[in-house]
C-alpha cells in the first residue's frame, strides 16, 4: 500500500548517485541528498520482506515491502523508487542496428546495482525477483543484457512476455485500487508497450488487449512524422496541433479492433478502468495538466493535449517537470487508446511499475513461478 512509510524507511536517493532522475523521491527529501539506509524492524509472523524489481523501457523500479504470503496481501510498503534509464529511446535511436548501446547498458547495470544495495540494507529476505519487459524482447542484444544483470547482481531477471506484463499489471491494479477483482480493467502503459487487462470470471482466466505503443515509441514516431531523425535526445517540441492529430490517427490505425470481451466489460455494473504507473506515466502527466486523477475522459485528455501543443520544452516543464519532451506524444497515445477502445473514463492509481503485482503473484495464483528456489 503506497503512502505507508516509517521515518526510517524514507530512503532518499541522490540524483548524482544514479546519474539520472529519481522520480520516486519521497516528500521532505531535498534534491541531491544521500543518507545512510537504516535497517528496519523484522516483519511479523507469516510476513516476509521482499524486494521486487521492474526493469522497463524507460525506468528501473524497486519496491521493498512486507508481504503476507498466505493471503497475498502487501502488509506495508517500505520503499518505492523509479530511476530514469531510457532503454527504449536508446534502442529506437539505434535504427537498423536494433540494439542497446554499451553506454545505456552500463548505466542500467550501475543503477540496478544501487537499487539492489538499498534492498539488501532494508532487509529484503531470500532471493529477490526482477522482471524485464518490452524493449529487451525487441532489441537484438536485449536478452544478453538481461543475462548480464543476473550475473552481476545474483538476482534472477525474468524476461517476460507482454501477456505476463498484463497479468502483473492487473494484480497491481487490483491490489492498489481496492476495487473488486472482477470489476477492474487494468491499463498499464509504459515506455515500449501497453496492456489493457481484466479477469471478469477469475484471476486465472485473463482477457487482454495488447498494444506495441509506449511513451518512447510514440515519441520516436512523432519525430519521424515531423520529418526528423530520432535520437536519444530528440524533442519534437514545439509540436503543431496538426502533427499531434496525425499521430493520434496513426496510433489508432495500427491497433486491432476492440474485442467483444472488452465491450462486455464496459457494460458491466461497477466496472472501473484503472490506469497504473509512476511519476512519468501517461496518466500522471494527464493528471498534472487537468488537475484530477479520477473520472478522466477522452475529452479531458484532449484538453490536456491542447495545453502542451505549440509549446517548447521549457514552457511545458512548468506543468510537466519530468520528461517534458514526451508530454505531447504521451497525451496522443492516451487519447488514441481511449477513443479507439471506447473507454468512458479512467482513474489514475500510482504504482511502481508492476512491482506490487510481482510481490504477491505467487501467493494469489498459488504457484512458485517467481519466489521459489533460485
Amino acid at each position: 500500500m503506497r503512502g505507508m512509510y516509517s521515518a526510517a524507511a524514507r530512503v532518499p536517493v541522490a540524483v548524482e548517485a544514479f546519474g539520472g532522475r529519481v522520480a520516486g523521491r519521497r516528500p521532505r527529501d531535498p534534491p541531491g541528498c544521500w543518507r545512510r539506509v537504516t535497517s528496519l524492524p523484522s516483519p511479523g509472523k507469516g510476513v516476509v520482506r521482499r524486494a521486487a524489481f521492474d526493469i522497463g523501457s524507460g525506468m528501473c523500479k524497486l519496491q521493498v515491502a512486507d508481504v503476507d504470503v498466505a493471503c497475498g496481501h502487501i502488509v506495508k510498503s517500505h520503499y518505492e523508487v523509479e530511476v530514469e534509464v531510457l532503454f527504449g529511446g536508446d534502442w529506437k535511436a539505434s535504427g537498423s542496428a536494433n540494439c542497446l548501446s554499451e553506454e545505456i547498458q552500463t548505466k542500467g547495470l550501475r543503477v540496478f546495482g544501487e537499487l539492489t544495495a538499498i534492498a539488501k540494507e532494508l532487509g529484503a529476505e531470500g532471493p529477490s525477483v526482477a522482471i524485464a519487459t518490452e524493449v529487451f524482447r525487441k532489441a537484438q542484444n536485449g536478452q544478453e543484457f538481461v543475462h548480464r544483470v543476473t550475473e552481476q547482481s545474483g538476482i534472477r531477471v525474468h524476461l517476460i512476455q507482454q501477456a505476463e506484463e498484463a497479468r502483473l499489471g492487473l494484480l497491481s491494479a487490483i491490489g492498489l485500487s481496492g476495487a473488486a477483482p472482477g470489476n477492474v480493467l487494468a491499463w498499464d502503459s509504459g515506455g515500449g508497450s501497453f496492456q489493457v487487462t481484466a479477469a471478469p470470471e477469475n484471476i486465472q482466466d485473463l482477457q487482454n488487449f495488447l498494444g506495441p505503443w509506449g511513451s518512447s515509441v510514440a515519441t520516436a514516431a512523432l519525430v519521424e512524422l515531423q520529418g526528423g531523425l530520432f535520437t536519444t535526445d530528440s524533442s519534437p517540441n514545439p509540436v503543431a496541433a496538426g502533427d499531434a492529430d496525425d499521430l493520434v490517427e496513426h496510433i489508432k490505425a495500427s491497433l486491432g479492433a476492440p474485442p467483444a470481451w472488452l465491450q462486455g466489460m464496459m457494460q458491466k455494473d461497477g466496472c472501473t478502468v484503472v490506469g497504473i504507473g509512476g511519476d512519468t506515466c501517461i496518466f500522471r502527466v494527464c493528471s498534472q495538466l487537468i488537475g484530477k486523477t479520477e473520472g478522466i475522459t477522452s475529452q479531458d485528455v484532449r484538453a490536456a493535449l491542447g495545453k502542451v501543443v505549440e509549446k517548447g520544452d521549457e514552457e511545458i516543464s512548468a506543468d510537466v517537470p519530468l520528461q517534458p519532451r514526451m508530454a505531447v506524444p504521451k497525451m496522443c497515445l492516451m487519447v488514441a487508446v481511449m477513443e479507439h477502445l471506447m473507454l468512458p473514463e479512467v482513474t489514475y492509481q500510482t504504482a511502481t511499475g508492476s512491482c506490487a503485482g510481482l510481490l504477491v503473484h505467487d501467493s494469489v495464483l498459488k504457484t512458485d513461478k517467481y519466489w521459489g528456489r533460485f
